[in-house]
């Protein structure tokens, strides 16, 4: 995504200690905001291609598996009808069961980073927080009007695509 903040960049600023100017939380918000909005064509692509019977059995991931992965995970959700209080729940347990996972990797940070940088401010890159994914709902509602609108109008998928959807799933 344009402006957010990119495995590389993460990785040279872990190199180097600077994590001084980052607003994570910020960046995750926007980032999901733009899911729905600017940069939704890798969210199109996914939910085609899950609308083929014949690309059964079908794997979702990103460098994390929360983000991108947890609103590609919430775009099927919304096309199967699944309500927004759920599909919320559903990505904040990303969260629950990464934790061992997110503690790994911030440990590591740690131990590549000179004593004195507090590399706290990365705790919200590990984390699933409700107003990342709540930014994307309020992206769709703002530009969509609804989760509907959003599948048909916004990433091109028919009434029909939805409904054979919801029966194979």
């Amino acid at each position: 995504l344009a402006g957010a903040l990119q495995p590389d960049d993460m990785r040279e600023r872990m190199s180097a200690g600077n994590f001084d100017d980052l607003e994570i939380g910020t960046l995750l918000v926007d980032g999901n905001d733009a899911f729905a909005t600017s940069h939704r064509s890798p969210f199109k692509n996914m939910i085609h291609v899950a609308c083929s019977a014949e690309n059964y059995p079908l794997l979702v991931n990103c460098t994390a598996g929360k983000d991108r992965a947890g609103f590609a995970s919430a775009v099927l959700l919304m096309a199967l009808g699944v309500p927004r209080a759920t599909v919320q729940h559903d990505y904040l347990l990303s969260g629950y069961f990464r934790r061992e996972d997110s503690a790994r990797k911030m440990k590591m940070i740690r131990q590549q980073v000179p004593p004195e940088v507090d590399v706290s401010v990365l705790s919200p890159l590990f984390e699933t927080r409700p107003e990342y994914i709540q930014a994307a709902f309020a992206a769709i509602d703002r530009e969509w009007g609804s989760d509907t609108a959003f599948l048909t109008d916004g990433l091109e998928v028919s009434l029909d695509q939805i409904e054979a959807l919801r029966d194979r799933l």
